[in-house]
């Protein structure tokens, strides 16, 4: 016998996520092409469906080669994971999708982790230290929206070792 756990599942961020990608998929409009920046979350299985949906993952990089490539008759949407970006780009996609109307982005950034970005750039200067991993795309994106000395560190002994004068 098999007990599935009663909160197992996507968190309500990842399934947020998935329901609004779901939902451009269904509302594609003919030539539409659908890109998620990054990987959406961390489910290779998942992310091999999307590709058999014709949804596949962008870089960053690639953002404004694809954006121009946008046309009337083959817009383009991408999803922003609900792990969040960094802020320049947010300020890339913003700018990309402003100069063209047939590129947009639909950001799917998890509300709690958009209220962590809140709180960082409300003390933007403050000094900021992180648990998580550095190449982490959430950790970029918290870490993008401060202006002080920043420590990002990934255990206790990390963090007692830390000098918070340098």
């Amino acid at each position: 016998m098999i007990t599935v756990a009663k909160n197992a599942g996507f968190c309500f961020g990842v399934k947020r996520a998935v329901d609004e990608l779901q939902k451009c998929i269904d509302e594609k409009s003919v030539g539409e092409r659908i890109f998620t920046l990054g990987s959406l979350i961390h489910n290779n299985v998942f992310n091999e469906g999307l590709v058999r949906q014709g949804v596949t993952s962008v870089s960053v990089e690639e953002l404004p080669t694809l954006a121009k490539s946008a046309s009337e008759d083959s817009p383009i949407t991408v999803i922003v994971r609900a792990h969040g970006i960094p802020k320049e780009t947010e300020a890339l996609l913003r700018s990309l999708s402003e100069a063209n109307e047939s590129f947009r982005y639909v950001d799917c950034t998890c509300p709690f982790v958009r209220k962590i970005h809140s709180i960082v750039s409300e003390h933007e200067t403050a000094p900021l230290v992180v648990f998580g991993d550095r190449n982490h795309p959430e950790v970029e994106g918290i870490v993008s929206r401060s202006k002080g000395k920043v420590w990002v560190v990934s255990s206790p002994e990390e963090l007692e070792g830390l000098d918070y004068d340098h």
